[in-house]
């Protein structure tokens, strides 16, 4: 198949963000997910507070040239908790992050 110039493939990505933890959070956390694609930021989604056990689930997509070979574009998922200001992110840091290829 021959690739039309300007076109474009297009990629969903389900996320799920959970709190694994045994307390909720409070509600005045403010938190996201930043999207870079190749190490430039692409998106940013905003996370509810979550109660413990809870999770939320969005989906991100990602539009990729229809010609660029498959497996080539690094997408990088970052849990960052912005608010409030001087609380400690109480976040297992060995899972607030994903990569995923596309």
């Amino acid at each position: 198949m021959t690739p039309v110039p300007g076109a474009a493939n297009r990629y969903a990505l389900k996320i799920t963000t959970a709190n694994l933890g045994t307390a909720g959070q409070r509600a005045n956390v403010l938190q996201s997910v930043v999207i870079t694609l190749d190490g430039i930021k692409n998106g940013e989604k905003g996370i509810p507070p979550l109660a413990s056990g809870q999770s939320y689930t969005f989906t991100y997509i990602v539009l990729r040239a229809s010609d660029a070979a498959a497996n080539t574009t690094k997408v990088d998922l970052q849990l960052v908790v912005h608010s409030p200001a001087g609380a400690a992110q109480d976040c297992n840091l060995t899972n607030d992050r994903l990569t995923a290829i596309v």
